[in-house]
């Protein structure tokens, strides 16, 4: 639980997470990275969670547009989706609340990243994560535009009795 918990509060900071942000989740809930990424570190700061029973593109834009979510995280090919279907419909960032959009389980490709961030102007950010490390290893800091690259990253200790955040290329002691 210690893990979990640190987990989640590191997610949280890390990504500048609060009471007012709200997160569409896109991931199943039986994957690690569904719980403990979009749904309890919303949940944790007070923020709302929007859960989908399944992704398509038409509904999830239709909830980006009702809704009005700060984030969503998800894998690569739902990303490719929503990086094509945003094109095709000639999205902008002013018409969309996102923020940051996280993506994990695979690496993300940077045309995609760029694709995302150019339609909806949020931070993209690759992690690293096993599950367990509580479903994240290492992930780019929000404050990294289109960092998909591990090499500028946060990483986070599996460790239960002390889960923290720590610089790239620190290390932390027994």
């Amino acid at each position: 639980h210690d893990n979990l918990n640190g987990f989640i509060k590191n997610t949280a900071s890390n990504f500048n997470i609060t009471e007012q942000d709200r997160c569409i989740n896109i991931i199943p809930l039986f994957h690690v990275y569904g719980i403990v990424s979009p749904a309890l570190s919303s949940a944790a700061v007070g923020g709302s969670v929007i859960c989908v029973e399944s992704f398509e593109p038409g509904e999830f834009f239709r909830i980006l547009d009702e809704l009005s979510p700060t984030w969503y995280a998800a894998s690569p090919a739902i990303h490719q989706a929503v990086a094509e279907y945003a094109e095709s419909k000639g999205t902008t960032p002013e018409r969309y609340a996102l923020k940051l959009i996280r993506s994990g389980g695979a690496p993300l490709p940077m045309k995609v990243a760029q694709k995302l961030e150019k339609h909806f102007g949020a931070i993209v950010v690759q992690g690293y994560g096993l599950t367990e490390t509580s479903g994240m290893g290492k992930a780019a800091t929000a404050d990294r535009r289109t960092q998909v690259s591990p090499q500028a990253t946060i990483s986070f200790l599996a460790r239960p009795h002390r889960a923290q955040a720590m610089s790239s290329g620190a290390t932390a002691s027994p």
